[in-house]
C-alpha cells in the first residue's frame, strides 16, 4: 500500500521512513550550516553531528528530539551517513581522518595503524600537504618515523592520494549522492529509504504499465482500487479466502459452481463471465481476442481504439465490466440471487454511461444513445 501507484501501490506514506526523511533533513541542515547559532548550541551540547553514527548510546539527560536524530543516524543500516559524502574544496574544514572524504570511507578506518601515530589525529585535509606553485602536493604528518614494517601502508595511503588536488578557490561542501544536484529534500531521501530500507517489491513492466493506465480513469476511486485490488490477488474471492485460513462450504464459482472461484477463473474464464466479455464487445462493435490473463485482457481491451479518447472511454468499460461482475457475484451470495448475464450487461451500460458523462467534460449524450448504439462516443 505504501507503493507509489506507478509501483503498484496506494501511494500511502510509510509513517516510519517518512519520519526519518524528516530527520535526515534537520542532520543534512546542521552539516551544512555548522556556523548557524541553533547547530553550534547543538555542537557544544552534544558534540559533532557526524561521530553519531558510530555511537552506541546517547546521555539519558538529552532531549527526546535530539535522541531521535541520533537515532535516525544509526537506523536503516546507517542510511544517511552511507549516502552522504564529503567533497573536498580548500580543505579547512574536511578532517583528513575522520571524515568520509576519499572512496567513502574515513581513513582511520582503513589504516588504524597510521592513525595512531599521526602527528594530529583531528587535522584537517588542508594541514597534510602544501602549495608549491600551483600545484598541491600531500605531506602527511607523522609523530615519528615509520617502521619498516609501516611503510606499506604509508605508500598505500599516499597513492590513494595521488589525483587528488585541493580546490582554493572553493570550500568544502557536503553532498547528497542520491540526487543529480547533491542536495538532500525529504522526497529523495524518501524515496531511496522506500527502495531500500523498506525493501522493493519488482513486478512486471506490463504490470506497472496497467496499473499507470488504471489510476487515470474517471471512475469512482472504490472502483479503482477493488479492479487494483484483483489485478495483484488481493481480493476475498473464495481461493483466496481459504488461503488465508477463512473456512468456507465450498470455494466453487459462484456464477458456475463447476470450477474454483479464483481471480483469472472469476473475471474471465468463467462461462458466464466469458459471454458477458462477448456480449460488451458485440454492444461496441469490436472484434476482441481473450488472452489467458487479466493484465493482457486490460492493455488488449483498452487498446481497441484508434484515438487516445478512445481508450479512456474503454478503460471505462472495463472497469465497469470488473465491478458490475463482482457486485452481481455478491448478489448471488448473499441475496440468494441468480446467474443473469443481460441484469449484468445492462447494469455495465449504465454505470460506464454515468462515470463518461460525469467525467468527460461537453459529454451530453442520452442513456439511450450509449445503450443502444455506444459507437457514437468513439466517433
Amino acid at each position: 500500500m505504501c507503493k507509489s501507484k506507478v509501483e503498484g501501490g496506494l501511494g500511502i506514506k510509510d509513517v516510519k521512513l517518512f519520519n526519518w526523511a524528516l530527520l535526515g533533513k534537520w542532520v543534512w541542515r546542521c552539516m551544512l550550516s555548522p556556523g548557524m547559532l541553533w547547530a553550534k548550541v547543538l555542537h557544544d551540547r552534544y558534540g559533532r553531528i557526524e561521530s553519531f553514527s558510530n555511537c552506541s548510546n546517547v546521555d539519558r539527560r538529552a532531549s527526546w528530539w535530539w535522541k531521535d536524530i541520533v537515532g535516525v543516524l544509526q537506523q536503516g543500516n546507517f542510511w544517511l551517513d552511507e549516502k552522504t559524502e564529503r567533497c573536498i574544496g580548500d580543505g579547512t574544514m574536511t578532517r583528513f581522518w575522520e571524515n568520509k572524504w576519499i572512496g567513502g570511507v574515513c581513513l582511520f578506518d582503513v589504516f588504524p595503524r597510521l592513525y595512531s601515530f599521526a602527528l594530529d589525529p583531528l587535522s584537517v585535509v588542508a594541514d597534510n600537504g602544501t602549495w608549491e606553485g600551483s600545484t598541491w602536493v600531500w605531506h602527511v604528518n607523522w609523530r615519528r618515523e615509520p617502521f619498516v614494517h609501516e611503510g606499506r601502508s604509508v605508500n598505500t595511503l599516499l597513492d590513494m592520494l595521488q589525483g587528488l588536488q585541493v580546490i582554493s578557490s572553493r570550500q568544502d561542501y557536503w553532498r547528497w549522492i542520491y540526487d543529480k544536484d547533491g542536495v538532500f529534500s525529504v522526497k529523495s531521501a524518501y524515496l531511496w529509504l522506500q527502495r531500500s530500507v523498506g525493501g522493493e517489491l519488482r513486478y512486471s513492466s506490463d504490470f506497472q504499465l496497467v496499473i499507470k493506465s488504471l489510476w487515470k480513469c474517471k471512475a469512482p476511486i472504490k472502483c479503482l482500487v477493488f479492479c487494483w485490488q484483483v489485478l495483484l490477488n488481493a481480493f476475498p474471492c473464495k481461493s483466496l479466502l481459504q488461503v488465508r485460513g477463512v473456512e468456507l462450504d465450498n470455494n466453487f464459482c459462484s456464477f458456475c459452481s463447476l470450477f474454483v472461484e479464483d481471480p483469472l477463473h472469476l473475471f474471465l474464464m468463467c462461462p458466464m463471465t466469458f459471454n458477458t466479455w462477448l456480449a460488451v464487445a458485440n454492444w461496441l462493435e469490436v472484434a476482441v481476442v481473450f488472452p489467458n490473463s487479466l493484465i493482457s485482457l486490460y492493455l488488449y481491451w483498452t487498446n481497441l481504439g484508434i484515438y487516445k479518447k478512445h481508450s479512456h472511454f474503454l478503460r471505462v468499460v472495463w472497469v465497469s465490466v470488473i465491478w458490475s461482475l463482482w457486485l452481481h457475484r455478491n448478489v448471488i451470495i448473499f441475496q440468494q440471487g441468480t446467474t443473469n448475464c443481460k441484469e449484468v450487461l445492462d447494469n455495465i451500460k449504465l454505470r460506464s454511461w454515468k462515470w463518461i458523462n460525469s467525467s468527460v467534460p461537453g459529454c451530453s449524450f442520452s442513456y439511450t444513445s450509449w445503450y443502444y448504439n455506444p459507437s457514437l462516443y468513439f466517433s
